[in-house]
């Protein structure tokens, strides 16, 4: 399974180690100088809507990722 499938822990993921709850998680993102400019432009978005939807539409995206990044890998 390659590690686009398998997907990342939380634990594996250092800004996020030892948060404690979705607001601690959320600022030590925004405050990771390893996370991503988008990544943070996507959770401040993704705080302005519905978590239920917003988390849907994560879910979707995430799996849409994962196939791109397992196919782009297959034809290595």
């Amino acid at each position: 399974m390659s590690q686009a499938s398998r997907g990342l822990l939380v634990s594996e993921i250092p800004a996020l180690r030892g948060a404690h709850d979705y607001a601690d998680m959320s600022r030590r993102v925004q405050a990771s100088p390893v996370c991503s400019n988008w990544l943070k432009q996507a959770l401040a978005a993704l705080e302005r809507r519905d978590p239920v939807d917003a988390a849907a539409d994560a879910d979707i995206l995430a799996a849409l990722m994962r196939r791109r990044c397992d196919e782009s890998l297959e034809r290595v």
